[in-house]
């Protein structure tokens, strides 16, 4: 039978939609499709949507990269009110290797607007859920912080600006407030709680509202999965989980860990948070049984990778009043220490995780310490390098004293580095530094049986030493000269023999 152009007209329209849907089936399973054990690259496109009134939105940037442990995709957005522009969005999803996703979004004003920017994002909630949360009863500790709950959320809806942690049948989350911030100098946020606001849950998405405010910043983050995230039956996670609750204590923003800024900083205050560099808490994730952990250690890694300089190393932005006072050093300073904690953080991740992306960021701060090392230093009688703690942002040759746990720290990351790499520069500095330990064992203990923390710039030793950081750094250190040389060194023993003594005769915690 023939058919008529009316008939060929229907006829070539089904034959479209069929391709059409087969289309939108393809681009669905590239969201489900596994490669190398990881989850493909999500159409993150279809995971948000952004608008408000008289706002519009340009998308001037938007990355792809595709980790060993997550796929990560960028979106930022110009915003316009009445076409006069008002800021900065931000999106950033990471598509887990377990199927999870965490995303964060941010507003960075640059002017006032009555406007709020709305977000959506698409997951498969439901409003009907349990939720917990680490109320503060002493304002900003987290050692006095409580778990409340489990509230459910059709009798007590989520209301008070806390990260919350989400159990139901159909999902799980963990997902912080709407955090607001003032911006201050050197990169220092200031808290602003009673502006921070909740999200809420609905079928099938989540809301967030975005004020506009000159000199603010507005920040939303969760972790989305499908199984449970936070085991809080068990006590060494729930520990885990109240220590580095980033709540009120710490915060977590996409750049980064945040911890409350130090009276010796500027600018400070109780409510001020700088960007610490160490990822402390990221690496305590690391050790952590969880999917929660595991997802935000995997995300505070590539985290540390994408906020590397390209000298290698993780500056902190406020100025240190004691580093002017003492040495003319100012904002965005080195800080041997928190830079060397973030590269074994880096290391650790590479030995969990296996991404080559981990080790390469490792190794490029092994290189920029190397040649530290080399330039910033006190030589000991046989050759030793007693490196410097700091310097500025122009690593300019400015003598600092040089602290214990600074100086042990340095020398097992590169230890550390040279058992994953094979190459004997690291080994060699590590050596140097080692060295300069051993010949000045002797002057390390104080009258009182403590260590001194610091050999200072003038030949002299003094401060107080911490009461158990430098003993671990220590132990650390030999277990790695056993790993590599097949024997632990007396002159560390010595050392940790003394720090012992002196905690047990004053009734203080060896661990």
């Amino acid at each position: 039978m023939k058919l008529n152009f009316k008939g060929k007209l229907l006829a070539f329209i089904a034959v479209i939609a069929v391709f059409v849907i087969a289309f939108i089936l393809v681009l669905t399973n590239i969201s489900n499709t596994s490669k190398d054990g990881l989850s493909g690259q999500p159409v993150t496109e279809n995971l948000f949507k952004v608008f408000g009134k008289d706002l519009t939105l340009t998308l001037i940037n938007k990355t792809q990269t595709q980790y060993t442990a997550a796929n990560n995709t960028r979106y930022e957005y110009t915003v316009y009110h009445k076409k006069k522009q008002a800021g900065l969005l931000t999106l950033d999803f990471y598509e887990l290797y377990s199927g999870d996703i965490y995303y964060c979004m941010r507003m960075d004003s640059e002017t006032n607007t009555s406007s709020l920017l709305n977000v959506e994002i698409y997951l498969e909630t439901d409003p009907a859920y349990q939720y917990r949360y680490f109320s503060y009863p002493k304002g900003r500790d987290n050692v006095t912080s409580v778990l409340e709950g489990p509230f459910n959320s059709e009798e007590t809806p989520y209301s008070s600006p806390y990260k919350i942690y989400i159990e139901s049948p159909s999902f799980y989350m963990v997902a912080s407030c709407v955090n607001a911030y003032k911006k201050l100098d050197y990169g220092v946020l200031k808290d602003l709680p009673n502006k921070s606001s909740v999200i809420q849950i609905h079928k099938g998405y989540i809301t967030a509202e975005l004020p506009i405010q000159k000199g603010r910043l507005t920040e939303q983050w969760g972790i989305y999965s499908k199984e449970l995230l936070v085991d809080f039956s068990d006590d060494y996670t729930k520990a885990v989980a109240k220590i580095a609750d980033y709540s009120r204590h710490r915060k977590w923003s996409m750049n980064g860990q945040y911890y409350l800024t130090p009276s010796t900083y500027t600018p400070s205050g109780n409510d001020c948070f700088y960007k610490n560099t160490a990822h402390h808490a990221g690496e305590s994730f690391l050790r952590t049984e969880g999917r929660y952990f595991d997802s935000m250690s995997i995300v505070a890694l590539y985290t540390a990778v994408r906020d590397q300089t390209e000298d290698g190393i993780w500056p902190t932005e406020p100025q240190s009043d004691w580093l002017r006072n003492d040495y003319g050093i100012y904002e965005s300073f080195y800080d041997t220490r928190f830079n060397t904690d973030a590269g074994l953080f880096l290391i650790r991740g590479w030995r969990k995780w296996k991404d080559p992306a981990l080790l390469a960021s490792a190794c490029a701060y092994g290189d920029f310490l190397v040649d530290f090392a080399k330039n910033h230093h006190f030589e000991t009688e046989n050759g030793g390098y007693l490196v410097w703690d700091y310097t500025d942002q122009k690593f300019a040759l400015i003598p600092t004293h040089v602290s214990l746990n600074h100086l042990v720290t340095e020398m097992n990351f590169l230890y550390e580095l040279y058992v994953d790499t094979d190459d004997v520069m690291y080994k060699e500095i590590a050596e140097r530094i080692r060295q300069a330990v051993i010949d000045t064992e002797k002057d390390w203990y104080k009258p009182n049986k403590d260590l001194w923390y610091a050999y200072m710039k003038d030949g002299s030793y003094g401060r107080e030493d911490y009461v158990n950081l430098t003993l671990k750094d220590l132990r650390y250190s030999q277990k790695i000269f056993e790993q590599i040389y097949g024997q632990t060194h007396p002159s560390f023993t010595l050392l940790i023999q003394a720090k012992e003594s002196y905690l047990r005769e004053n009734n203080l915690p060896l661990y």
